[in-house]
């Protein structure tokens, strides 16, 4: 009996590694953060992230606030006829059961007006407004351009 008691609390913890991150109450998971590293002179670059509602109900992306950016909008990429331009957009549906990435090219937060320059590697506290689930706090990463971006 001394023996299965003892297997049991060793491997507890195991089990408690084992599990994925936590949801949260309203089931939002936000991974794969980071920012577009711009040159020093470029007062504007780019946030991009995964966010995972693994709850019940749809929620909305309604807005973010980074850490060392004067403004933070919620910006698309739009084709109109031979133009891609970008478009501010109020909100990102996130669906129940579903994820919505942020990526170059599509969705994405518009960082305006950088207060001071990017540095590859660095970390940059975000705050992401949803409609249920509230603040999510996150860190996004500076990263350098892959080549064809």
């Amino acid at each position: 009996m001394k023996f299965l008691l003892v297997c049991l609390v060793l491997c507890a913890p195991l089990a408690v590694a084992a599990e994925p991150p936590a949801a949260g109450v309203s089931g939002i998971v936000v991974s794969d953060g980071w920012i577009r590293q711009v040159p020093p002179v470029s007062r504007n670059s780019a946030g991009y992230l995964v966010v995972e509602n693994r709850g019940a109900a749809d929620d909305m992306l309604l807005g973010a606030s980074v850490e060392g950016v004067r403004v933070t909008e919620l910006h698309e990429m739009v084709r109109k006829g031979d133009t891609l331009m970008m478009q501010r957009r109020p909100a990102i549906a996130v669906p129940a059961g579903g994820q919505v990435a942020l990526a170059p090219g599509g969705l994405h937060l518009m960082l305006i007006d950088l207060q001071r320059p990017l540095q590859a590697g660095e970390k940059r506290a975000a705050v992401l407004r949803f409609r249920d689930a509230g603040e999510r706090e996150v860190v996004l990463e500076v990263r350098a351009p892959r080549e064809g971006r």
